[in-house]
């Protein structure tokens, strides 16, 4: 699984939204890497247009929301069975 977090977390969104990624990844037990992308045309590429933006192989699932640990674990579930 290939996950990005998009957006230039200057706003502390993108710091909420990875850390809520990390506890999902944890209490699912997914040794999965966080790759943060702060370039705003890479941003635009993958069709974000709110940060933060959320990459999950290669498919944009979210943006401009700080999802709940709840929602990333359903989300993060549904592509680890894929």
């Amino acid at each position: 699984m290939e996950i990005k977090l998009l957006g230039a977390c200057c706003s502390g969104n993108c710091s909420i939204l990875e850390r809520n990624l990390h506890s999902a990844l944890k209490e699912l037990n997914l040794n999965v890497s966080i790759e943060r992308i702060d370039d705003l045309p890479t941003i635009i590429n993958y069709g974000c247009l709110q940060v933060p933006g959320l990459v999950i192989n290669g498919k944009l699932i979210s943006q401009g929301n700080i999802l709940t640990v709840e929602q990333l674990k359903d989300i993060l579930t549904e592509f680890s069975v894929v």
